[in-house]
């Protein structure tokens, strides 16, 4: 039986339902050129993940083509084909054309124990192979020398323990003058180190915030209960589609990922290539076109860029086409597996419609408590306790049996989750499972809003009411707000009519009043099942924080100044505030931020400079004025305009003013004996620094390279200190 598995999906992993055609076609062959004929056709379209299944009986020896074509809804048709061959006995290939040398493992896995049925083909009859088992980085043993009788064979290859994790096979052979080889990889998973998990929830549906129960089954490779650790995941499905899959790698992969590696290192004499004789100072003949070897009135012809022209071939003397393109997947040949893949275009998801020919709304004051035609309504369970994780726990441990179990609430969602698993036991034996469940509603109500709203904003409100019942349903629609940040511009009452699987929309406009926190909730109500969610958004205010600033100085022959402001009439009294910040010269500020500059850590050109330049400046500046520089370093208090509070306490906290031991100061302007030997140790490794081409760099030693900007930013700076009186 060969189980066909197929996959239609976009260019960016999105699934695509449609309409699938399936034929199976036999391919003969008439003056060596394929004929197909279709034998058997199916009606098979994909599901809502794209994907689709199909079981056949090979029941006649031959060489076969299973074509599957996908249309969208969108009328976008794709095809997706694949080749495989079928043995029967005395099959010897003779009448089928295959690739110049083939290897067709008849299963993806091994077991220890098991043999490999490995078929090969070559396109030429009664040829020689040469079989080599278990190459490994480049190193070969023996061959062994296999004589076809026709085009294919099967070698049958025993499995052994050491195997694992996988081996390879590789096969050569020669013929008109080519040599010709292909490598398979043989994957033997450990058979000791994997677990089967079983992930085995009580039900496939259940009620939003229903109680549920998963069981977690634990058995080794031969099927014996194991005790073991488990972590177990309960997460909102869509969020894999969100991103695009899940961020947990393969646990067998993560931990036993090593494998045996092999390239195929072949040599031969037949490797030989002569290019074009040109004549010396002479343009030599070169490839046409962008795509190397084809030309440009071959760019549209995708049948050339991909599989080359009719012959197979291009380039010179009927060599084979280079890279890429002379390249097939280890996948290509017939029969390497039962698998095709489709490809569709994007399949849009169609618009809901806004129009509302089809819905019977009316506007009601009220909600009342009966249903139109006078019936009682059913008064639903409010869903408010909505999650992207229903469950998780780090650790569950099974019992002798290999069970355990937990249960849970179900979060009020109505979506599906994925429950997944991962275990790991003694011997670091590892495996993963899942499984899917899904919170329904017969009727239920999907609420669409912002996330959140700000005054003065007019919102729609919508709701998405999707009937699933078995009868047409009159819905009564209610909208109520709490919290009074929110008000509602019209009826919050709203009846319409929805057939049996039917969906409508209900429409509210809403107009956000003031700040705080808005409780939306929405009800559909009927008289065999209704439904409710609340949800609280955030209501921000229409504003924002403002800081004006205003500056002024009062000169030294006035004793003050003025400034006039607008206070805001729209303000919130308890966050506005007035501030004042002073201080007597901005001369103090250059004063406290010398420490940083002195000690700064590292010693390349630009710190060096800078550790003593804007200190002799400072010094320089400060004497010119006339300032006692002993007083100053006595006050030792906050001069730093940009701060406000206690100026000494203040200075105190800074760590940078406080000597390592007392009557020192880390503030080197003080003491015209340091800032002068600070000028010297500075002068002294700036030449030490200079650079053999008279200029600057980052740093001189090995690898040295100035920089026009580095040397003129030296080159001021000693001007600067010069003119400040360090001598140069």
């Amino acid at each position: 039986v060969v189980r066909a598995q197929f996959s239609a999906r976009t260019l960016d992993s999105k699934p695509v339902k449609g309409r699938g055609d399936l034929v199976l076609y036999r391919i003969d062959y008439k003056n060596n050129e394929p004929v197909e004929k279709a034998v058997q056709e199916w009606r098979l379209d994909t599901d809502e993940e794209g994907g689709a299944i199909q079981s056949l009986t090979a029941s006649k020896a031959g060489q076969y083509r299973l074509a599957y074509k996908v249309t969208d809804g969108q009328r976008h048709t794709i095809e997706g084909a694949y080749l495989f061959v079928v043995r029967g006995e005395g099959f010897d290939g003779k009448d089928f054309r295959f690739n110049e040398i083939e290897l067709v493992p008849d299963k993806r896995e091994y077991a220890p124990g098991e043999k490999v049925r490995l078929m090969i083909n070559t396109d030429h009859a009664d040829g020689t192979v040469l079989l080599f088992v278990r190459p490994a980085n480049g190193v070969y043993l023996p061959p062994k020398v296999l004589r076809l009788k026709g085009k294919s064979t099967v070698e049958e290859i025993e499995v052994a323990k050491k195997d694992m994790p996988n081996f390879f096979v590789e096969a050569v052979t020669v013929y008109h003058g080519k040599l010709y080889s292909q490598m398979r990889e043989i994957i033997v998973p450990p058979e000791k180190r994997v677990l089967n998990v079983e992930v085995l929830p009580s039900a496939a549906s259940y009620k939003p915030g229903e109680a549920a129960r998963v069981k977690i089954k634990l058995t080794d490779f031969f099927g014996l209960p194991f005790i073991g650790s488990t972590v177990l995941s309960v997460y909102d499905k869509s969020v894999e589609y969100i991103s695009g899959g899940s961020n947990v790698a393969e646990i067998k992969a993560f931990f036993w990922k090593w494998r045996r590696h092999h390239s195929p290192a072949t040599e031969s004499s037949l490797d030989r290539a002569f290019p074009n004789l040109t004549p010396p100072k002479r343009l030599a003949m070169e490839n046409l076109g962008i795509f190397g070897e084809t030309v440009t009135d071959e760019v549209g012809d995708t049948s050339i860029l991909l599989n080359g022209p009719a012959s197979g071939r291009l380039g010179r003397g009927g060599g084979e086409m280079k890279g890429a393109m002379k390249r097939k997947s280890r996948r290509d040949g017939p029969m390497a597996s039962a698998v095709g893949f489709a490809q569709a275009d994007a399949a849009p998801m169609a618009s809901m419609s806004l129009a509302r020919e089809s819905m019977d709304v009316e506007a009601e004051s009220g909600e009342g408590s009966t249903a139109e035609g006078g019936g009682e309504v059913v008064q639903p369970t409010v869903r408010k306790d909505f999650a992207d994780t229903a469950f998780w726990v780090a650790t569950l441990d099974t019992d002798s049996n290999g069970v355990a179990e937990v249960s849970f609430k179900m979060p009020e969602n109505l979506t599906g989750w994925k429950v997944r698993s991962w275990a790991m036991g003694q011997g670091t034996k590892v495996g993963e499972g899942t499984a899917e469940i899904v919170t329904v509603k017969n009727l239920l109500l999907r609420m669409q809003a912002p996330r959140f709203f700000v005054e003065k904003d007019e919102v729609v409100l919508s709701a998405n009411v999707h009937n699933y019942l078995k009868t047409d349903k009159s819905v009564r629609v209610v909208l109520e707000l709490d919290g009074g940040s929110l008000e509602a511009m019209g009826k919050a009452t709203q009846t319409v009519t929805i057939k049996a699987g039917g969906e409508q929309r209900v429409d509210w406009r809403v107009k956000a009043v003031r700040e705080g926190r808005a409780v939306v909730r929405m009800k559909a109500l009927t008289d065999e099942e209704s439904d409710a969610m609340e949800m609280t958004f955030p209501v921000s205010v229409h504003g924002m924080l403002k800081m004006d600033s205003f500056c002024g100085v009062i000169r030294r022959e006035t004793n003050t100044a003025s400034l006039v402001m607008t206070v805001p009439a729209e303000r919130r009294i308890n966050e506005t505030r007035l501030e004042i910040r002073y201080s007597p010269t901005l001369a103090g500020a250059m004063v406290d931020a010398l420490p940083y500059l002195v000690d700064y850590p590292y010693g390349c050109t630009e710190q060096t400079l800078n550790r003593f330049l804007p200190t002799v400046t400072v010094q320089k500046v400060l004497k010119d004025m006339g300032l006692d520089l002993k007083a100053i370093r006595d006050k030792q208090t906050n001069l730093n305009a940009q701060e406000i509070g206690d100026d000494r306490e203040r200075a105190a906290q800074w760590k940078r003013n406080n000597p390592p031991n007392p009557g020192e100061s880390r503030n080197p302007v003080f003491d015209e004996a340091i800032v002068t030997d600070m000028a010297k140790q500075g002068l002294k490794a700036l030449t030490a620094m200079q650079l053999s081409d008279g200029g600057w760099g980052w740093f001189s030693g090995w690898g040295e390279q100035s920089s026009a900007h580095t040397t003129a930013t030296v080159v001021h700076g000693l001007q600067r200190a010069e003119a400040n009186g360090v001598a140069i």
